[in-house]
């Protein structure tokens, strides 16, 4: 009896050079989809026709699609043939690269969920069970794929909502930026028909860790608490931790507040939004040099049911020919008592930590500079879909 060594050709790939096996893009995306858990996402949909190409790969491929910044998926394809061994060895695609139909029924089929969750297991990999202290919270608008968008487009409506593009049934009008024109000196407001990417971020290291795309005609504080929900189901190690928020005066309102004290039991660094809030905003008293006085503390006073601040001198240790005692000017106010978890904007804590929310306007530069903001696809679910394999790509870049 003779016995044969059969070796198959997948384990030896003597058709590819070494330079083509060893090129930085080949090196960077194979140590990332390492760290790339797709163990829970069914592979081939059995039972339903052939098998199919492999949900593995069309997932790295759409990472490589959004990281690359690829403006369409011909392009993409393009790219994969022109790297033959980049896509059998590093993505797991055969000796043929899927019709263009086939990515973009995927792309609008696909279900967010699976990403969302696909980047909660990256990130409590990147943190091994430290996670952040802080969060920050912002919205970004992404702007439909129609005419409607286009400034050199003659017809085109930014004014009536109900007249909605064709085929962009789910966008909705609202408001992009405000300007003023260089010759009136005039405010001028910008629409735009599309949506909008509410994103949470570690300020400290602009990790994302969740996201979700909404209409655009939801308000930001709206779409906090839906989002603060989504976070505590991903990571419920974060639930009553006492982790602190970042947010802009978009999120200024006492259910955001609520919410977020409710859930994570900690604090929330909102300035004060005069449109959100009855009350009038406190200002800085100035002294009697004119000069604005400094927070010094607040408290509640439980017998007079009141809530006060003091603003104490700002020179202590100068010499003042107003200063009376040892203390200088001193000012007392009466407010309202603080939302829950509300941190109050004049004080020293707060001007110390608020300036960590730019990381979340990195986060959006970044989708941006990859030219996410103008989709190419159409339905709501394929643009959250290509956002989150952005983000999800982006979390994947720090174990480089």
């Amino acid at each position: 009896m003779t016995y044969k060594n059969v070796i198959l050709q997948d384990e030896f790939p003597f058709e590819y050079s070494s330079d083509e096996m060893n090129t930085p893009f080949v090196s960077e995306y194979s140590k990332m989809f390492e760290h790339l858990d797709l163990s829970g996402i069914q592979r081939y949909p059995y039972g339903i026709g052939p098998n199919g190409y492999d949900n593995h790969s069309m997932i790295k491929a759409f990472i490589v699609y959004a990281l690359e910044g690829y403006r369409s998926i011909p392009q993409l394809i393009r790219e994969l043939k022109s790297k033959p061994y980049f896509s059998r060895y590093i993505l797991g695609f055969g000796s043929t690269i899927p019709h263009n139909s086939k990515f973009y029924r995927f792309l609008n089929s696909f279900d967010p969920e699976i990403i969302r969750k696909l980047l909660a297991l990256i990130i409590k990999k990147i943190y091994a069970g430290n996670l952040p202290k802080i969060i920050a919270i912002d919205s970004k608008p992404i702007k439909a794929n129609t005419k409607e968008n286009n400034p050199k487009a003659f017809t085109k409506n930014l004014s009536d909502k109900k007249n909605k593009p064709k085929r962009n049934g789910q966008a909705t009008l609202g408001y992009f930026s405000k300007s003023n024109d260089e010759n009136t000196h005039k405010e001028i407001v910008f629409f735009f028909w599309g949506f909008r990417i509410h994103i949470i971020v570690d300020p400290k290291t602009d990790n994302p860790l969740t996201f979700i795309l909404t209409k655009n005609n939801k308000k930001d504080f709206d779409v906090a608490i839906q989002l603060y929900c989504k976070l505590a189901e991903l990571y419920p190690e974060l639930y009553q931790s006492g982790i602190s928020q970042l947010a802009d005066k978009g999120y200024y309102a006492k259910k955001v507040f609520t919410a977020f004290h409710n859930l994570f039991n900690g604090k929330s660094f909102i300035p004060v939004n005069k449109r959100n809030s009855q009350d009038t905003p406190l200002t800085i008293p100035l002294c009697k040099m004119n000069i604005k006085m400094k927070y010094h503390s607040s408290w509640y006073e439980e017998k007079q049911d009141r809530f006060r601040v003091k603003f104490a001198c700002p020179i202590p240790k100068q010499e003042c020919e107003h200063r009376k005692t040892k203390y200088g000017c001193t000012k007392y106010y009466q407010v309202r008592k603080p939302f829950p978890g509300e941190v109050l904007q004049h004080s020293p804590i707060f001007k110390e930590t608020y300036p960590l929310r730019q990381s979340v306007e990195r986060v959006n530069a970044f989708l941006q500079l990859l030219g996410w903001e103008n989709p190419k696809c159409y339905s709501m679910k394929a643009i959250e879909n290509i956002i989150g394999f952005a983000l999800l790509g982006k979390s994947l870049k720090t174990f480089l």
